[in-house]
Protein backbone atom coordinates (compact mmCIF):
# COMPACT_ATOMS: atom_id res chain seq x y z
CA UNK A 1 0.00 0.00 0.00
CA UNK A 2 1.59 3.03 -1.14
CA UNK A 3 1.67 5.68 1.07
CA UNK A 4 -0.24 9.44 1.25
CA UNK A 5 0.32 12.62 2.56
CA UNK A 6 -1.29 15.10 4.40
CA UNK A 7 0.44 18.48 3.74
CA UNK A 8 0.18 21.32 6.19
CA UNK A 9 1.01 24.48 4.66
CA UNK A 10 3.09 27.35 6.92
CA UNK A 11 1.17 26.24 9.94
CA UNK A 12 0.32 29.84 11.67
CA UNK A 13 2.24 30.30 14.47
CA UNK A 14 -0.56 32.27 16.62
CA UNK A 15 -2.09 28.70 16.59
CA UNK A 16 0.94 26.27 16.74
CA UNK A 17 -0.85 24.52 19.47
CA UNK A 18 -3.47 22.77 16.81
CA UNK A 19 -1.24 21.25 13.88
CA UNK A 20 0.37 18.55 15.09
CA UNK A 21 -2.31 17.56 17.26
CA UNK A 22 -4.38 17.82 13.93
CA UNK A 23 -2.14 15.76 11.82
CA UNK A 24 -2.15 13.00 14.37
CA UNK A 25 -5.86 12.84 14.22
CA UNK A 26 -5.94 12.84 10.47
CA UNK A 27 -3.45 9.95 10.44
CA UNK A 28 -5.32 8.38 12.90
CA UNK A 29 -8.50 8.25 10.66
CA UNK A 30 -7.13 8.20 7.07
CA UNK A 31 -3.48 6.84 7.27
CA UNK A 32 -2.14 10.21 6.04
CA UNK A 33 1.43 10.66 6.50
CA UNK A 34 1.99 14.66 7.78
CA UNK A 35 4.19 16.74 5.78
CA UNK A 36 4.75 20.06 7.85
CA UNK A 37 5.93 22.78 5.02
CA UNK A 38 7.33 25.54 7.42
CA UNK A 39 8.93 29.28 7.34
CA UNK A 40 11.77 27.94 8.72
CA UNK A 41 13.94 24.95 10.08
CA UNK A 42 12.93 25.68 14.05
CA UNK A 43 9.20 25.67 13.07
CA UNK A 44 9.82 22.11 11.43
CA UNK A 45 11.65 20.73 14.38
CA UNK A 46 8.94 22.40 16.96
CA UNK A 47 5.99 20.59 15.06
CA UNK A 48 7.82 17.16 14.21
CA UNK A 49 9.07 16.94 18.20
CA UNK A 50 5.30 16.65 18.98
CA UNK A 51 4.82 13.63 16.13
CA UNK A 52 5.32 9.98 17.39
CA UNK A 53 7.33 7.69 15.00
CA UNK A 54 4.50 5.56 14.69
CA UNK A 55 2.95 8.59 12.33
CA UNK A 56 5.92 8.52 9.94
CA UNK A 57 5.89 12.87 9.46
CA UNK A 58 8.79 15.10 7.83
CA UNK A 59 8.98 18.43 7.48
CA UNK A 60 10.24 20.36 4.63
CA UNK A 61 11.91 23.74 4.43
CA UNK A 62 10.85 25.87 1.04
CA UNK A 63 13.83 27.95 -0.41
CA UNK A 64 14.39 30.94 2.01
CA UNK A 65 12.67 34.10 -0.67
CA UNK A 66 13.44 36.74 1.40
CA UNK A 67 17.13 35.57 2.83
CA UNK A 68 18.03 34.60 -1.09
CA UNK A 69 16.73 37.80 -1.97
CA UNK A 70 19.24 39.83 0.07
CA UNK A 71 22.56 37.33 0.11
CA UNK A 72 21.66 36.81 -3.97
CA UNK A 73 22.18 32.65 -3.50
CA UNK A 74 20.54 29.76 -4.14
CA UNK A 75 18.31 30.94 -6.52
CA UNK A 76 17.84 30.01 -10.49
CA UNK A 77 18.93 31.62 -13.25
CA UNK A 78 16.86 34.69 -14.90
CA UNK A 79 16.52 32.42 -17.99
CA UNK A 80 15.39 29.95 -16.08
CA UNK A 81 13.41 31.70 -13.78
CA UNK A 82 11.49 33.01 -16.55
CA UNK A 83 10.68 29.66 -17.84
CA UNK A 84 9.41 28.42 -14.52
CA UNK A 85 6.98 31.40 -14.34
CA UNK A 86 5.56 31.28 -17.51
CA UNK A 87 4.89 27.92 -17.23
CA UNK A 88 3.22 28.95 -13.91
CA UNK A 89 1.21 31.34 -15.35
CA UNK A 90 0.05 29.56 -18.36
CA UNK A 91 -0.94 26.30 -16.19
CA UNK A 92 -2.84 28.44 -13.54
CA UNK A 93 -4.30 31.20 -16.07
CA UNK A 94 -2.65 34.00 -13.94
CA UNK A 95 -0.28 36.38 -13.82
CA UNK A 96 3.00 35.83 -10.98
CA UNK A 97 2.77 39.88 -10.52
CA UNK A 98 -1.02 39.91 -9.45
CA UNK A 99 -1.15 36.39 -7.69
CA UNK A 100 2.11 35.74 -6.39
CA UNK A 101 4.00 39.17 -5.97
CA UNK A 102 1.08 41.80 -5.31
CA UNK A 103 0.43 40.28 -1.67
CA UNK A 104 3.84 40.35 -0.56
CA UNK A 105 4.40 42.87 2.08
CA UNK A 106 7.87 43.07 1.55
CA UNK A 107 8.42 42.52 -2.44
CA UNK A 108 5.34 44.75 -3.21
CA UNK A 109 6.11 48.28 -1.22
CA UNK A 110 6.18 49.47 -4.87
CA UNK A 111 2.09 48.73 -4.96
CA UNK A 112 1.56 49.97 -1.27
CA UNK A 113 0.01 53.20 -1.68
CA UNK A 114 -1.23 53.23 1.93
CA UNK A 115 1.15 52.32 4.42
CA UNK A 116 4.49 54.95 3.92
CA UNK A 117 5.30 55.07 7.48
CA UNK A 118 5.25 51.14 7.98
CA UNK A 119 8.86 49.47 8.73
CA UNK A 120 11.41 49.29 5.84
CA UNK A 121 13.15 45.77 5.94
CA UNK A 122 16.83 45.20 4.76
CA UNK A 123 14.70 42.26 1.99
CA UNK A 124 12.46 45.35 0.61
CA UNK A 125 15.23 47.58 0.14
CA UNK A 126 17.60 44.88 -1.30
CA UNK A 127 15.32 43.34 -3.47
CA UNK A 128 15.45 44.01 -7.35
CA UNK A 129 12.70 42.68 -10.18
CA UNK A 130 15.26 40.25 -11.10
CA UNK A 131 16.19 38.86 -7.38
CA UNK A 132 12.57 38.86 -6.86
CA UNK A 133 11.39 36.90 -10.17
CA UNK A 134 14.00 34.43 -9.64
CA UNK A 135 12.99 34.05 -5.71
CA UNK A 136 9.58 33.00 -6.66
CA UNK A 137 10.78 30.68 -9.51
CA UNK A 138 12.31 28.73 -7.16
CA UNK A 139 9.93 28.40 -4.77
CA UNK A 140 7.61 27.09 -7.37
CA UNK A 141 10.23 24.55 -8.47
CA UNK A 142 10.07 22.74 -5.01
CA UNK A 143 6.15 22.83 -5.10
CA UNK A 144 6.68 20.99 -8.62
CA UNK A 145 9.46 18.44 -6.66
CA UNK A 146 7.74 17.93 -3.36
CA UNK A 147 4.32 17.29 -5.25
CA UNK A 148 6.30 14.56 -7.66
CA UNK A 149 7.80 13.27 -4.15
CA UNK A 150 4.68 13.31 -1.70
CA UNK A 151 1.84 14.26 -3.43
CA UNK A 152 -0.97 14.88 -0.90
CA UNK A 153 -4.21 13.52 -0.55
CA UNK A 154 -5.09 16.92 1.55
CA UNK A 155 -3.43 20.22 1.93
CA UNK A 156 -4.57 22.06 4.79
CA UNK A 157 -3.81 26.06 5.88
CA UNK A 158 -4.86 28.89 7.81
CA UNK A 159 -5.76 31.65 5.88
CA UNK A 160 -2.97 31.35 3.56
CA UNK A 161 -2.25 30.02 -0.22
CA UNK A 162 -2.20 32.88 -1.86
CA UNK A 163 1.63 35.50 -2.49
CA UNK A 164 5.01 34.50 -3.03
CA UNK A 165 5.05 31.36 -0.58
CA UNK A 166 1.40 29.84 -0.67
CA UNK A 167 0.41 30.26 -4.07
CA UNK A 168 2.71 27.64 -5.49
CA UNK A 169 1.14 24.91 -3.44
CA UNK A 170 -2.63 25.86 -3.54
CA UNK A 171 -1.98 26.22 -7.15
CA UNK A 172 -0.75 22.95 -7.64
CA UNK A 173 -3.58 21.41 -5.71
CA UNK A 174 -6.25 22.61 -7.80
CA UNK A 175 -4.52 21.65 -10.78
CA UNK A 176 -4.25 18.38 -9.59
CA UNK A 177 -7.36 18.06 -8.47
CA UNK A 178 -6.14 17.67 -4.58
CA UNK A 179 -8.93 19.24 -2.09
CA UNK A 180 -7.40 22.51 -0.09
CA UNK A 181 -8.77 23.65 2.81
CA UNK A 182 -8.23 26.72 4.24
CA UNK A 183 -9.55 27.67 7.62
CA UNK A 184 -10.39 31.54 7.49
CA UNK A 185 -12.28 33.57 10.00
CA UNK A 186 -16.01 33.96 9.53
CA UNK A 187 -15.67 37.66 11.16
CA UNK A 188 -17.93 36.55 14.37
CA UNK A 189 -16.34 35.59 17.05
CA UNK A 190 -13.62 33.17 17.56
CA UNK A 191 -15.56 31.43 14.84
CA UNK A 192 -13.88 29.90 11.40
CA UNK A 193 -14.55 28.07 8.49
CA UNK A 194 -13.27 25.78 6.24
CA UNK A 195 -12.62 27.04 2.76
CA UNK A 196 -11.67 25.69 -0.60
CA UNK A 197 -9.91 28.08 -1.47
CA UNK A 198 -7.15 30.90 -0.76
CA UNK A 199 -10.54 33.07 -1.67
CA UNK A 200 -12.20 31.65 1.64
CA UNK A 201 -15.30 30.26 -0.61
CA UNK A 202 -17.26 27.30 1.10
CA UNK A 203 -20.05 25.03 -1.18
CA UNK A 204 -20.85 23.09 1.76
CA UNK A 205 -21.04 26.59 3.96
CA UNK A 206 -23.26 28.03 1.45
CA UNK A 207 -25.59 25.23 0.67
CA UNK A 208 -26.25 25.00 4.65
CA UNK A 209 -26.52 29.11 4.96
CA UNK A 210 -29.07 29.04 2.03
CA UNK A 211 -31.22 25.95 4.31
CA UNK A 212 -31.17 27.56 7.26
CA UNK A 213 -33.78 28.51 9.46
CA UNK A 214 -35.11 31.84 10.37
CA UNK A 215 -34.66 33.23 13.57
CA UNK A 216 -37.36 33.06 16.27
CA UNK A 217 -37.83 36.96 17.54
CA UNK A 218 -36.20 36.78 21.21
CA UNK A 219 -32.84 34.79 19.00
CA UNK A 220 -33.06 38.00 16.69
CA UNK A 221 -33.04 40.23 19.45
CA UNK A 222 -30.12 38.27 21.10
CA UNK A 223 -28.46 38.60 18.13
CA UNK A 224 -28.63 42.26 17.38
CA UNK A 225 -27.74 43.31 21.04
CA UNK A 226 -24.77 41.00 21.04
CA UNK A 227 -23.08 41.26 17.60
CA UNK A 228 -19.37 42.57 18.71
CA UNK A 229 -16.34 42.66 16.72
CA UNK A 230 -14.30 39.15 16.03
CA UNK A 231 -12.30 37.69 18.42
CA UNK A 232 -8.71 38.70 16.64
CA UNK A 233 -10.09 42.27 16.24
CA UNK A 234 -10.84 42.28 19.99
CA UNK A 235 -7.34 40.90 20.99
CA UNK A 236 -5.23 42.70 18.61
CA UNK A 237 -6.49 46.03 18.83
CA UNK A 238 -6.69 46.46 22.77
CA UNK A 239 -3.27 45.03 22.91
CA UNK A 240 -2.34 48.04 20.30
CA UNK A 241 -4.15 50.62 22.41
CA UNK A 242 -2.59 49.52 25.15
CA UNK A 243 1.05 49.74 23.30
CA UNK A 244 0.30 53.30 22.70
CA UNK A 245 0.35 54.45 26.41
CA UNK A 246 3.70 56.25 26.84
CA UNK A 247 4.83 54.23 29.08
CA UNK A 248 4.03 50.93 27.15
CA UNK A 249 5.86 52.86 24.22
CA UNK A 250 8.81 52.98 26.32
CA UNK A 251 8.98 49.43 27.31
CA UNK A 252 7.87 48.78 23.53
CA UNK A 253 10.77 50.39 21.97
CA UNK A 254 13.60 49.19 24.78
CA UNK A 255 11.82 45.68 23.93
CA UNK A 256 12.57 46.36 19.70
CA UNK A 257 16.19 47.58 21.04
CA UNK A 258 17.05 44.45 23.07
CA UNK A 259 15.26 41.88 20.13
CA UNK A 260 17.51 43.38 17.28
CA UNK A 261 20.06 43.15 19.65
CA UNK A 262 19.70 39.23 19.93
CA UNK A 263 19.68 38.83 16.26
CA UNK A 264 22.67 40.01 15.54
CA UNK A 265 24.33 38.63 18.01
CA UNK A 266 22.70 35.12 17.25
CA UNK A 267 23.16 35.38 13.66
CA UNK A 268 19.62 34.94 13.02
CA UNK A 269 18.32 35.78 10.00
CA UNK A 270 16.03 38.25 10.89
CA UNK A 271 19.13 40.53 11.30
CA UNK A 272 19.98 39.68 7.49
CA UNK A 273 16.65 39.96 5.99
CA UNK A 274 13.88 41.56 8.69
CA UNK A 275 12.50 45.14 9.48
CA UNK A 276 14.73 47.56 10.08
CA UNK A 277 15.42 48.81 13.74
CA UNK A 278 14.73 52.76 13.23
CA UNK A 279 12.17 51.72 10.61
CA UNK A 280 10.47 49.81 13.56
CA UNK A 281 11.29 52.73 15.90
CA UNK A 282 9.58 55.17 13.43
CA UNK A 283 6.75 53.26 13.28
CA UNK A 284 6.56 52.58 17.31
CA UNK A 285 6.62 56.46 17.50
CA UNK A 286 4.46 57.45 14.69
CA UNK A 287 1.50 55.31 16.21
CA UNK A 288 1.24 57.45 19.14
CA UNK A 289 1.37 60.59 17.04
CA UNK A 290 -1.26 59.10 14.38
CA UNK A 291 -3.83 58.09 17.25
CA UNK A 292 -4.34 61.55 18.68
CA UNK A 293 -4.22 62.96 15.16
CA UNK A 294 -7.05 60.73 14.47
CA UNK A 295 -9.07 62.06 17.65
CA UNK A 296 -7.89 65.54 17.04
CA UNK A 297 -9.56 68.63 14.99
CA UNK A 298 -8.76 67.26 11.67
CA UNK A 299 -11.71 64.13 12.11
CA UNK A 300 -14.87 64.70 12.41
CA UNK A 301 -18.06 63.78 15.11
CA UNK A 302 -20.62 61.59 14.55
CA UNK A 303 -22.69 64.98 16.15
CA UNK A 304 -21.43 67.10 13.53
CA UNK A 305 -22.84 65.52 10.60
CA UNK A 306 -25.73 67.22 8.84
CA UNK A 307 -28.98 66.21 9.40
CA UNK A 308 -29.85 66.50 5.13
CA UNK A 309 -27.41 64.36 3.78
CA UNK A 310 -27.45 60.33 3.01
CA UNK A 311 -24.17 58.87 4.24
CA UNK A 312 -22.12 56.26 2.66
CA UNK A 313 -19.74 54.63 5.33
CA UNK A 314 -15.78 53.16 3.42
CA UNK A 315 -13.86 51.62 6.90
CA UNK A 316 -10.29 51.88 5.67
CA UNK A 317 -7.93 48.31 5.79
CA UNK A 318 -4.74 47.27 6.94
CA UNK A 319 -2.22 47.46 4.51
CA UNK A 320 0.31 45.71 3.58
CA UNK A 321 -1.92 42.76 4.23
CA UNK A 322 -3.26 39.44 2.22
CA UNK A 323 -6.47 40.23 2.92
CA UNK A 324 -6.55 43.39 0.69
CA UNK A 325 -3.53 42.77 -2.09
CA UNK A 326 -4.05 38.96 -1.94
CA UNK A 327 -7.80 38.57 -1.90
CA UNK A 328 -8.87 41.65 -3.91
CA UNK A 329 -6.11 42.77 -6.83
CA UNK A 330 -8.37 45.14 -8.00
CA UNK A 331 -9.00 47.57 -4.97
CA UNK A 332 -5.52 47.27 -3.68
CA UNK A 333 -5.34 51.38 -3.66
CA UNK A 334 -8.29 52.02 -1.12
CA UNK A 335 -7.22 56.07 -1.90
CA UNK A 336 -8.26 55.04 -5.35
CA UNK A 337 -11.25 53.42 -4.87
CA UNK A 338 -12.15 56.30 -1.52
CA UNK A 339 -11.95 58.69 -4.78
CA UNK A 340 -13.77 56.44 -6.85
CA UNK A 341 -17.13 55.92 -4.63
CA UNK A 342 -16.43 59.98 -4.03
CA UNK A 343 -16.90 60.76 -7.40
CA UNK A 344 -19.85 58.76 -7.91
CA UNK A 345 -22.02 59.59 -4.98
CA UNK A 346 -25.02 61.92 -5.88
CA UNK A 347 -25.02 65.62 -4.35
CA UNK A 348 -26.73 64.90 -1.14
CA UNK A 349 -24.59 62.50 0.17
CA UNK A 350 -20.92 62.35 1.69
CA UNK A 351 -18.70 59.73 2.23
CA UNK A 352 -17.26 58.77 5.66
CA UNK A 353 -14.20 56.92 6.07
CA UNK A 354 -12.40 56.24 9.13
CA UNK A 355 -9.13 54.38 9.92
CA UNK A 356 -8.81 50.54 11.04
CA UNK A 357 -7.40 51.13 14.54
CA UNK A 358 -4.53 48.08 13.88
CA UNK A 359 -2.97 50.42 11.13
CA UNK A 360 -2.71 53.27 13.30
CA UNK A 361 0.99 54.55 12.60
CA UNK A 362 1.58 52.74 10.02
CA UNK A 363 0.36 55.55 7.33
CA UNK A 364 1.68 59.41 7.39
CA UNK A 365 -0.54 62.05 8.21
CA UNK A 366 -0.58 63.02 4.28
CA UNK A 367 -2.63 59.76 3.68
CA UNK A 368 -5.50 61.03 5.80
CA UNK A 369 -5.01 64.80 4.56
CA UNK A 370 -5.91 63.23 0.95
CA UNK A 371 -8.91 62.00 2.00
CA UNK A 372 -9.55 65.46 3.54
CA UNK A 373 -9.19 67.04 0.53
CA UNK A 374 -11.61 65.49 -1.12
CA UNK A 375 -14.79 67.85 -1.07
CA UNK A 376 -17.72 64.92 -0.03
CA UNK A 377 -15.46 63.29 2.22
CA UNK A 378 -15.37 63.17 5.91
CA UNK A 379 -12.24 61.96 8.21
CA UNK A 380 -14.33 60.32 10.96
CA UNK A 381 -12.61 60.68 14.63
CA UNK A 382 -11.54 57.23 16.12
CA UNK A 383 -13.15 58.33 19.45
CA UNK A 384 -16.43 57.00 17.12
CA UNK A 385 -17.46 52.84 17.76
CA UNK A 386 -17.69 51.70 14.09
CA UNK A 387 -21.00 50.38 14.75
CA UNK A 388 -22.21 53.82 15.51
CA UNK A 389 -20.92 54.96 12.28
CA UNK A 390 -22.86 51.89 10.34
CA UNK A 391 -25.84 52.83 12.16
CA UNK A 392 -25.82 56.35 11.21
CA UNK A 393 -24.73 55.63 7.42
CA UNK A 394 -27.41 54.45 4.81
CA UNK A 395 -25.07 52.35 2.63
CA UNK A 396 -21.91 50.47 3.76
CA UNK A 397 -19.18 49.90 1.32
CA UNK A 398 -15.91 47.21 2.06
CA UNK A 399 -13.22 45.67 0.09
CA UNK A 400 -13.36 42.98 2.51
CA UNK A 401 -13.21 44.51 5.41
CA UNK A 402 -15.46 42.73 8.64
CA UNK A 403 -17.23 46.19 8.86
CA UNK A 404 -19.54 45.04 5.63
CA UNK A 405 -20.34 41.60 7.43
CA UNK A 406 -21.57 43.23 10.56
CA UNK A 407 -23.42 45.72 8.63
CA UNK A 408 -24.99 42.93 7.10
CA UNK A 409 -26.26 41.70 10.14
CA UNK A 410 -27.60 44.81 11.32
CA UNK A 411 -29.46 44.81 8.65
CA UNK A 412 -27.84 47.85 6.36
CA UNK A 413 -27.54 48.12 2.86
CA UNK A 414 -24.09 47.12 1.67
CA UNK A 415 -21.84 46.42 -1.15
CA UNK A 416 -19.08 44.35 -0.76
CA UNK A 417 -16.33 44.70 -3.58
CA UNK A 418 -14.60 41.39 -2.91
CA UNK A 419 -16.09 38.77 -5.28
CA UNK A 420 -16.15 36.15 -2.92
CA UNK A 421 -17.11 34.68 0.55
CA UNK A 422 -20.02 33.55 1.94
CA UNK A 423 -21.19 36.81 3.23
CA UNK A 424 -22.95 36.81 -0.89
CA UNK A 425 -25.46 34.66 -0.09
CA UNK A 426 -27.09 37.32 1.72
CA UNK A 427 -29.48 39.24 -0.07
CA UNK A 428 -28.72 42.90 0.61
CA UNK A 429 -25.20 42.46 0.36
CA UNK A 430 -24.50 43.96 -3.54
CA UNK A 431 -21.55 42.87 -5.54
CA UNK A 432 -19.64 45.70 -8.05
CA UNK A 433 -17.12 44.46 -9.84
CA UNK A 434 -14.74 47.16 -10.75
CA UNK A 435 -14.78 51.58 -10.51
CA UNK A 436 -16.98 51.86 -13.67
CA UNK A 437 -19.89 49.70 -11.56
CA UNK A 438 -19.98 52.52 -9.14
CA UNK A 439 -22.03 54.65 -11.56
CA UNK A 440 -24.56 52.65 -9.66
CA UNK A 441 -24.30 54.56 -6.41
CA UNK A 442 -26.65 56.74 -6.64
CA UNK A 443 -29.63 53.89 -7.59
CA UNK A 444 -28.28 52.13 -4.66
CA UNK A 445 -28.87 54.96 -2.59
CA UNK A 446 -32.11 56.12 -3.48
CA UNK A 447 -33.76 52.83 -5.02
CA UNK A 448 -36.15 51.20 -3.74
CA UNK A 449 -35.17 47.64 -4.92
CA UNK A 450 -33.51 46.90 -1.65
CA UNK A 451 -36.00 44.99 1.75
CA UNK A 452 -37.14 47.10 4.10
CA UNK A 453 -34.97 47.68 7.16
CA UNK A 454 -36.42 45.24 9.11
CA UNK A 455 -37.04 42.42 6.75
CA UNK A 456 -33.00 43.12 6.27
CA UNK A 457 -32.30 42.69 9.78
CA UNK A 458 -34.49 39.13 9.55
CA UNK A 459 -32.34 38.02 6.81
CA UNK A 460 -29.06 39.41 8.25
CA UNK A 461 -30.15 37.75 11.74
CA UNK A 462 -30.47 34.56 9.73
CA UNK A 463 -27.17 34.16 8.12
CA UNK A 464 -25.31 35.42 11.30
CA UNK A 465 -27.22 32.19 12.99
CA UNK A 466 -26.57 29.97 10.74
CA UNK A 467 -22.54 31.00 10.29
CA UNK A 468 -22.44 30.58 13.57
CA UNK A 469 -23.91 27.26 14.27
CA UNK A 470 -21.96 25.63 11.01
CA UNK A 471 -18.69 27.39 11.83
CA UNK A 472 -16.03 26.05 13.68
CA UNK A 473 -16.50 27.16 17.69
CA UNK A 474 -13.34 27.96 19.11
CA UNK A 475 -15.05 30.25 21.71
CA UNK A 476 -14.61 28.10 24.60
CA UNK A 477 -10.95 28.42 23.46
CA UNK A 478 -11.36 32.22 23.74
CA UNK A 479 -7.91 34.11 23.94
CA UNK A 480 -6.35 30.65 23.93
CA UNK A 481 -6.59 30.51 20.04
CA UNK A 482 -3.41 33.08 19.85
CA UNK A 483 -1.43 31.36 23.09
CA UNK A 484 1.69 29.72 21.62
CA UNK A 485 2.10 27.40 24.77
CA UNK A 486 -1.65 26.19 24.68
CA UNK A 487 -1.83 22.50 25.16
CA UNK A 488 -4.98 21.75 23.26
CA UNK A 489 -7.43 18.86 24.70
CA UNK A 490 -8.37 16.00 22.44
CA UNK A 491 -12.10 17.63 21.77
CA UNK A 492 -11.22 20.67 21.39
CA UNK A 493 -8.74 19.24 18.30
CA UNK A 494 -11.94 17.61 17.16
CA UNK A 495 -13.49 21.24 17.33
CA UNK A 496 -11.88 21.84 13.97
CA UNK A 497 -10.99 18.35 12.61
CA UNK A 498 -14.81 17.25 12.43
CA UNK A 499 -16.13 19.95 10.67
CA UNK A 500 -12.90 19.48 8.24
CA UNK A 501 -13.56 16.23 7.12
CA UNK A 502 -17.25 16.80 7.03
CA UNK A 503 -16.47 19.66 4.50
CA UNK A 504 -14.87 17.27 2.00
CA UNK A 505 -17.42 16.77 -0.64
CA UNK A 506 -19.10 12.95 -1.03
CA UNK A 507 -17.61 12.23 -4.06
CA UNK A 508 -14.08 12.73 -3.78
CA UNK A 509 -14.15 12.73 0.22
CA UNK A 510 -11.03 10.25 1.10
CA UNK A 511 -12.31 7.33 3.04
CA UNK A 512 -11.25 6.45 6.44
CA UNK A 513 -9.23 3.57 6.91
CA UNK A 514 -10.76 0.01 8.13
CA UNK A 515 -10.06 -0.41 12.00
CA UNK A 516 -7.67 -2.60 11.38
CA UNK A 517 -5.44 -0.49 9.36
CA UNK A 518 -5.50 2.72 11.74
CA UNK A 519 -2.43 3.85 13.16
CA UNK A 520 -2.87 4.61 16.89
CA UNK A 521 0.22 6.59 18.06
Amino acid sequence: MSREFLWILFPTSEVRWLWAPMAIELHRIFGWSPVFICNTKEDKDFYLSQIPQEVDATGVVPPDIYLNIVENSNLPSEPEALSILKRFESENSTTFVRNMLLPDRHLARSFVFGADMFASSIVSKTATQERSWRAAASVVDFADSLFHDNPPSLVVSMSSGSGMKGTPFSAIAQKNGVPFRNLVHCRFGFRYYWAIDPWQNSPSLNRNLSEADYPSASQMESIQNGLEPTGDFRFYAEKMRKQRRLDRLILAMVGTAVKHAKYRIRGNRKAKMGYSFFGQLRMQLNERKLARYLVGPSTTRLAQLKAEYKYVFFALQVEPEVSLHGLVPEYFDQLNTIAQIAINLPADALLLVKEHPVQIGRRGTGFYDRIRSIPNAVLISELEHSYAVIDRSDLIIAVTSSVAHEAAVMGKKVVYLCPDGPVHSIKHVKHLKNPRDFQQLPALLDGDDWDDEADRKTEGSRYYKAIMEHAVNLDTVGNNVFDRNYVPKAEEVRLVTDPLIASLDSADSPQPLESDEVSNP
